[in-house]
């Protein structure tokens, strides 16, 4: 007989603790059905070389404001929701980058997005969603331009002499005509700066041709 009452007592134990365990579950969907919601992180060219913070904000009782850190290629694990109510997903954008598409599938749907702002808002569906962010890196920096060093064009006929001070990096600023003893009329006589000198790319160099002998 009192074999049997303790087994009566166990039994009624066991049912409160889980008519409790479930009562969250229960009040969280009091809505209506419930929805899950991953966040996965993928990268873009150039790549993203670092891990990423999402931040899903939630109201309290659906767990309230939950942290998710991703390396690319990489997806949280998954969060419930009520269904019908509204997550936002922010994306801690690295310095540089930027969110290049905000995709969904599965029973939720996008209501809201901002890329520049790495921001979705998602209106969570009654069965298994995964939200993806799609992220670029930094575009790579620009090789630096190449100087100007002058070249030596001088005996150079003035196409010829464009042509190579195109080619060094520069640019011809002016051209004089001038006599010369020792140049043939039509012939480059000198620049101003002299050859070899080091401008800033697209330096201007003044170019003198000659007229031939003074009369």
């Amino acid at each position: 007989m009192r074999t049997a009452r303790y087994a009566g007592v166990l039994c009624i134990v066991a049912a409160l603790a889980a008519a409790a365990a479930s009562g969250a579950q229960a009040s969280r969907s009091a809505a209506g059905a419930v929805g899950t919601l991953s966040v996965c992180s993928t990268t873009g060219s150039p790549p993203v070389a670092t891990v990423i913070t999402f931040t899903i904000v939630a109201p309290a009782s659906e767990g309230g404001t939950q942290v998710a850190t991703l390396g690319p290629g990489a997806c949280s694990a998954n969060y419930f929701f009520s269904q019908g109510l509204q997550v936002t997903v922010i994306e801690n954008v690295p310095t540089g980058a930027v969110v290049t598409s905000i995709t969904i599938t599965g029973a939720s749907t996008l209501t809201q997005t901002s890329l520049a702002g790495g921001v979705a808002t998602v209106t969570i569906g009654n069965a298994e969603s995964v939200l993806t962010f799609t992220t670029r890196g930094a575009a790579a920096a620009p090789p630096p331009l190449r100087p100007c060093v002058v070249p030596h064009v001088i005996g150079l006929n003035l196409a010829a002499a464009r042509k190579a001070i195109k080619a060094a990096a520069c640019t011809v600023k002016s051209v004089s005509h001038v006599y010369s003893s020792r140049i043939p009329k039509g012939g480059v006589t000198s620049t101003q700066p002299r050859a070899g000198a080091h401008l800033a790319h697209n330096g201007k160099v003044r170019v003198y041709v000659s007229r031939g002998r003074k009369p």
